[in-house]
C-alpha cells in the first residue's frame, strides 16, 4: 500500500541526510530514481497550474454574479423611481394566464400561481397609486451578505431567512458592516432575468400583506445588496437584502455593558455609541457629555437594545430606548 510523504518529514529532514539516502536509491536503481524524479516534478507542474484554473473560475462566477446583481439593482431602480412603468409589464402577464398557471415565455417555464391573475391586477391598482421615490445604492459589502445566504440557500436547496448556521440577515450584515435605520431581506425563487425577478417580488402572489412589494416601494430603505445563486431545487435563488444606510465594518460589542458616565467621552462610552444604529441619539449623548458636565448619562446595552438615561443635578431624568432588528414594512 503506497503513501504520501508528508512535508513536516522534508522540514525535519536535513539536507545531509536527504543527500544519503537519495545517493543510496541511486546506486541501487538509477533509472527508477530519474523516472520517480521526473514524475514528481510533472505532477508538482500540474497541482500548480490547477490553483489558477480554480481561481479563475470562482473569479468567473463572482463577476457573473456581479453583473448580474447591478442589473436587478438597475431593474428595481425603475420600478422606484417610476412605478408606473411596471403597470404595462403586469397587463402583458396577464395575457400569460390559463387559470392559475402563468407561462414566462423569457424563462421558458409555467408557474403554478395561488391565485392567478388576481393578485397581478392588484398589483395594477397598487401602482396607479404610488409616486417616484430616490434610488437605491447597491452597495458591495452589503452585496457580500447577500451571497453568503444566496450561496447557503442554494447549496443546501433551503428557502429559509436563516442560514444553516443559525444565523439571521441581522448577524449576516454584521460580518460586513455598520447598518443604519431599518433592514429588511427579500427572498426569490426560480427565475433569472431581472426584470421577472422584481415583478414576482412586487406582485407578492398568495402573501396577503404584500410584505415583498411594500419594501420594494418603501422610501426608508437607501441600500441594497443582492447575491444570486443556482439552486438545488428551484432553479435560482435571488436575495435582496435592504437598510435604511450601510457604512464600514466598525468594532461593536457582542456582550451588554452599562455604564453611567458624566462630563467626557470615554473609550467605553464610544464602543458603545458604535455598537447602535441611531444616529441622532449618538449626536445627543455626545453633546451632552462634552457640552453639559452637571448631568450624568447613563447607557445600558444589550445586544440589540439601548436605554439611556440622563439625569439632571436635581434629580429628575429623561429616558430614551430603542430596540433594532428585522424591521416590519410600514
Amino acid at each position: 500500500m503506497g503513501g504520501a510523504v508528508s512535508s513536516d518529514i522534508i522540514t525535519a529532514t536535513d539536507d545531509a541526510t536527504l543527500i544519503n539516502l537519495m545517493k543510496e536509491a541511486m546506486k541501487k536503481d538509477p533509472a527508477r530514481i530519474e523516472r520517480l524524479i521526473a514524475a514528481a516534478r510533472d505532477g508538482s507542474k500540474a497541482d500548480n497550474a490547477k490553483e489558477p484554473a480554480q481561481t479563475n473560475k470562482a473569479e468567473a462566477k463572482n463577476s457573473n454574479s456581479n453583473s448580474i446583481a447591478v442589473d436587478i439593482a438597475a431593474e428595481i431602480n425603475t420600478l422606484r423611481t417610476n412605478p408606473k412603468i411596471y403597470i404595462g409589464y403586469c397587463e402583458e402577464m396577464l395575457k400569460n394566464f390559463e387559470g392559475k398557471i402563468l407561462t414566462i415565455p423569457s424563462e421558458g417555464i409555467r408557474l403554478q400561481t395561488e391565485e392567478g391573475g388576481s393578485a397581478v391586477e392588484d398589483c395594477i391598482a397598487y401602482l396607479k397609486q404610488e409616486s417616484p421615490i430616490h434610488e437605491l445604492a447597491l452597495i458591495d459589502n452589503l452585496s457580500k451578505a447577500a451571497q453568503d445566504h444566496a450561496n447557503d440557500l442554494g447549496e443546501n436547496g433551503t428557502v429559509s431567512h436563516t442560514g444553516q448556521d443559525g444565523s439571521s440577515m441581522v448577524q449576516r450584515l454584521d460580518r460586513y458592516g455598520e447598518w443604519k435605520g431599518s433592514v429588511g431581506e427579500l427572498l426569490a425563487f426560480g427565475l433569472t432575468k431581472p426584470r421577472n425577478i422584481v415583478l414576482q417580488l412586487l406582485i407578492d402572489d398568495g402573501v396577503p400583506t404584500r410584505d415583498d412589494r411594500l419594501s420594494l416601494l418603501d422610501n426608508k430603505f437607501t441600500t441594497i445588496g443582492i447575491g444570486v445563486n443556482q439552486h438545488k431545487f428551484q432553479k435560482s435563488v435571488c436575495v435582496l437584502d435592504l437598510s435604511g444606510g450601510f457604512g464600514p465594518l466598525v468594532e461593536k460589542l457582542k456582550e451588554p455593558k452599562k455604564v453611567t458616565i458624566k462630563g467626557e467621552l470615554t473609550p467605553e462610552v464610544e464602543l458603545i455609541l458604535q455598537s447602535i444604529p441611531f444616529d441622532e441619539l449618538k449626536v445627543e449623548v455626545r453633546s451632552i457629555l462634552a457640552h453639559s458636565p452637571t448631568q450624568s448619562v447613563t447607557l445600558d446595552y444589550k445586544p440589540g437594545s439601548i436605554e439611556v438615561t440622563v439625569t439632571n443635578p436635581d434629580g429628575s431624568s429623561q429616558i430614551k430606548s430603542g430596540t433594532w432588528g428585522v424591521a416590519a414594512p410600514s
